[in-house]
């Protein structure tokens, strides 16, 4: 949404300028509605909830700080990205997080945390690649740095995968026992 925004204000002589804009409004506003939501009509989204841990004090309230620090995160890429090391403040959120899932557990099920885990691992080997490439202006024509893409693509691939499978095999779970 910030994107969008920032290149909605960089001509406005054009239509797209103006669709960036109300894109970008009607996102964060939908943000606000859904985080706002999430607090005070939680059992709404009970199904959702239902993979926090109840024990966790702040497992009823664990999505809004993802939705907080994915904001943040991508405002900080956003604003940053014109200095070498843009990308560290982002890296250290998800480091953060990471520590934090590792420590309180927020999920029920254990392959729940290990799954953030993994998507947060993948996030920060792709942020600290485009940290390489920002340091060094010929790391794109290096050995390693022709390669770095590939590893960009199948990371994704990796994330994408194992994420689909898990939507997969939830969705069949609740299927079957639909079905019973």
């Amino acid at each position: 949404a910030v994107i969008e925004f920032i290149y909605g204000f960089i001509d406005l002589s054009t239509i797209i300028s103006y669709i960036s804009i109300g894109v970008t409004v009607m996102s964060i506003g939908l943000l606000i509605v859904y985080f706002v939501l999430l607090i005070f009509k939680g059992s709404w989204f009970g199904e959702f909830k239902d993979y926090f841990d109840p024990n966790f004090k702040l497992s009823s309230h664990f999505y809004n700080y993802m939705i907080i620090q994915r904001v943040l995160t991508g405002c900080l890429i956003v604003a940053l990205y014109q200095h070498s090391f843009f990308l560290v403040g982002p890296i250290a959120i998800l480091i953060i997080e990471s520590i934090f899932i590792l420590i309180k557990k927020p999920y029920k099920k254990n392959k729940h945390n290990y799954r953030q885990l993994v998507n947060n691992l993948i996030a920060c080997s792709i942020l600290g690649i485009y940290v390489f490439y920002g340091l060094d202006s010929e790391s794109s024509t290096s050995e390693v740095g022709l390669y770095l893409p590939f590893a960009i693509l199948g990371l994704l691939t990796i994330c994408f995968v194992m994420n689909a499978v898990f939507v997969i095999k939830t969705f069949i779970k609740k299927v079957k026992k639909t079905v019973k």
